[in-house]
């Protein structure tokens, strides 16, 4: 039996449980967002890194579980330190083992039977433009649909077990509430958000150039009225995630997006079209469809805001507690030396965790 560091299982506590059919997962990304995670395929070499109750977990699976955005976000900030990369990987690891463990308890639970989680499912995917808009998508990456559906079943069925059995006696009173707001009032002012949308030109084997003609093209007979903003991003944009939508993104703040995006945007009007930017993503133009001005704090426009970061902790804290009972009752064997840590050695944290 491996006893799991309380400061890994907290962060895996996030880690198993980020799975949030309208959510965004890697905010550095201007489309990341609405585009659903997608499992990465295992490599031919199956290398043993460790055991889950007799069941192997191989160095592929650990390369999977990096591709995950919040994951990349991690290693992106680590890049250059090679220690707290070693570390990441055994946080991917210990991830890995505990999904598996919540998993297996989850399906033998009442939850699973619920009609609740096929019909989450089914929501989820339309929500992602359906099967037909995303078969192509997984066949690029060389992902059977069996696959990927099982994935999200089995996200959506971990969230209801924790939601349904493992935190059902959570609650979140109006004291609570209160009491967190006068701790830190200022800490829920609205920072000033833009509802926006792009075009993206990927920077092709042509190089920069083409992408920047092709920006520039499109520019043109936007601004001559030759067609629109949405319906060329429809057409043409190379971000399929958004380009249904008109290239649209949403809402986001200073912070949400990579540097060079953030700034063409916030130094938008609204209705307005920028000159192409690049970032590491290829040439964007981006239209700003709305300005939401900051807006301070009270205790009735942040009150259903606190409430569910309240609840969200509250369930974290139960499902950490669920996971210790897990991991002490099964046999978890690290084979390779590489991914055994000290017991107090610090983790380290991707970005956005904590939400």
């Amino acid at each position: 039996m491996l006893i799991i560091p309380l400061k890994i299982l907290a962060l895996i506590c996030l880690l198993c449980f980020t799975f949030e059919p309208s959510c965004a997962e890697d905010t550095s990304h201007p489309s990341s967002h609405s585009e659903p995670p997608l499992p990465t395929v295992p490599l031919n070499d199956q290398i043993k890194v460790a055991e889950c109750n007799n069941i192997p977990v191989y160095k592929d699976e650990i390369e999977s579980e990096l591709g995950r955005p919040e994951m990349q976000m991690l290693l992106q900030r680590l890049k250059g330190d090679l220690e707290q990369q070693k570390k990441a990987r055994v946080t991917a690891l210990m991830s890995i083992i505990t999904r598996r463990l919540l998993i297996e308890a989850a399906k033998q639970s009442k939850t699973s039977q619920s009609p609740e989680i096929s019909a989450e499912v089914d929501r989820f995917i339309s929500s992602q433009g359906g099967k037909e808009k995303l078969t192509p998508l997984l066949a690029l990456h060389k992902v059977s649909w069996e696959k990927f559906q099982g994935e999200i079943s089995d996200g959506v069925l971990i969230k209801k077990f924790v939601e349904n059995e493992v935190a059902k006696n959570v609650t979140v009173t109006e004291e609570m509430v209160k009491r967190t707001f006068e701790e830190s009032p200022s800490s829920f002012d609205q920072p000033e958000q833009l509802k926006a949308r792009h075009i993206l030109f990927r920077i092709k084997p042509e190089g920069e150039k083409d992408a920047l003609d092709r920006a520039h093209k499109a520019l043109n007979s936007i601004n001559k009225g030759e067609v629109s903003f949405e319906q060329y991003a429809e057409n043409y944009s190379d971000d399929k995630a958004t380009s249904d939508k008109g290239g649209l993104l949403g809402l986001f703040s200073r912070g949400m997006m990579v540097p060079e995006f953030e700034e063409a945007a916030f130094n938008l009007s609204e209705n307005t079209v920028s000159a192409p930017v690049k970032t590491r993503y290829g040439i964007h133009l981006v239209k700003v469809d709305e300005r939401k001005p900051p807006v301070k704090a009270t205790l009735e426009n942040s009150r259903e805001r606190i409430k569910s970061i309240l609840l969200t902790e509250s369930r974290a804290q139960a499902l950490n507690g669920y996971i210790q009972g897990l991991q002490e009752k099964a046999s978890i064997t690290i084979i390779d030396p590489e991914y055994k840590l000290p017991s107090e050695t610090p983790i380290p944290v991707p970005p956005n965790s904590g939400k």
